[in-house]
């Protein structure tokens, strides 16, 4: 065989190869990627788990490579998986653009829209935008996605979710942003606390000498706080003794007097007492950011435009 006729043949193989991948197994291969097991891939897509590791089966015969790390319970991808799951990602965002590209061409809107958020906009600002936006598009689906904002940003930078939704804008040249809705913090103690029938201010320094429960790091709550905070009082240091994942956590540790917390004024609700502190006054603007290098999908741009309108009402 000449080095023509070998090349000829490979390519021909390599053809093949490309045109046998198909979108379920991708599909399942992906979400066995996101979910970092079969099982959990299973039941997000709605499959047996035997169905997921055939097609995932059936990627690693087509490649002659093994794309997943079976370790326990646990699936990791493969250097050759990673490569894969990058541009599968891709493959099927594109599958998803298309079909609503299409149905919006004819005036509908449809599909899945794929969004994250901070604690609270996650909790307390999207479920009333999403409901009134399903409204308009009954046929649309919204799975949003809740984690710190540096974790949303992470996302939206990799094309897991389209829109984020943070606590202070993102400093990335990749990405862009907008005003979402308006917030304050405010110091929150529970209805048990020397401070909770409290009408004057608390000053800054009556902080340091109080237990209190923070957020994690990367919460934009405590990014917000701890700024405010110091250019208040340069170098004033808390008695941190508990750090939570998350707002509802924060609540409940406060409620149940382990410390005082810094929250979103739209989280405290009536089981808490709100303390004015001397000086400090932390207003904030949740933020709407996407990927300046790629183009919204139909449904994210609908979106993006819809809570334009809204902003300003919050």
């Amino acid at each position: 065989m000449t080095k023509s006729d070998a090349s000829r043949t490979a390519a021909s193989r390599d053809a093949s190869v490309d045109r046998s991948i198909g979108m379920r197994q991708l599909d399942a291969f992906c979400e066995v990627v996101r979910r970092g097991s079969f099982s959990g891939a299973a039941r997000r897509l709605r499959l047996s788990q035997p169905t997921v590791s055939a097609h995932v089966a059936e990627l690693e015969r087509l490649f002659s490579v093994r794309l997943i790390d079976r370790l326990g319970r646990e699936a990791r991808p493969t250097a050759a998986g990673r490569v894969l799951f990058d541009y599968g990602v891709q493959i099927l965002d594109l599958r998803a653009r298309a079909a609503q590209a299409v149905r919006a061409s004819v005036g509908a809107l449809a599909g899945t829209l794929r969004i994250g958020a901070s604690t609270v906009p996650a909790a307390y600002l999207l479920p009333a935008r999403i409901k009134a936006f399903r409204d308009l598009h009954p046929q649309v689906r919204v799975d949003l996605v809740a984690a710190d904002s540096r974790v949303i940003l992470e996302k939206v930078l990799k094309g897991e979710v389209e829109l984020g939704y943070v606590g202070s804008p993102p400093r990335r040249t990749d990405l862009a942003s907008k005003p979402f809705a308006e917030d304050r913090l405010v110091l929150a103690v529970g209805p048990g606390h020397a401070w909770a029938r409290r009408r004057s201010p608390v000053k800054p320094e009556d902080l340091a000498r109080e237990p209190f429960v923070s957020r994690e790091e990367g919460s934009g709550t405590r990014i917000a706080f701890e700024r405010a905070l110091q250019d208040l009082r340069p170098g004033l240091r808390l008695r941190e003794v508990a750090r939570l994942g998350s707002t509802a956590a924060v609540l409940e540790a406060v409620r149940r007097n382990l410390g005082v917390a810094v929250l979103s004024d739209l989280a405290v609700g009536r089981t808490l007492r709100v303390v004015p502190v001397q000086g400090l006054s932390i207003r904030r603007t949740f933020h709407e950011a996407w990927n300046r290098r790629t183009t919204l999908s139909p449904l994210a741009l609908a979106f993006h435009r819809f809570t334009g309108r809204e902003v300003g009402r919050t």
